[in-house]
């Protein structure tokens, strides 16, 4: 499931990369 990774970018604010 990508959702899991599409929500920890929203939470992270995209950051992370």
């Amino acid at each position: 499931m990508a959702s899991l990774d599409r929500v920890k970018v929203l939470v992270l604010g995209d950051s992370d990369t």
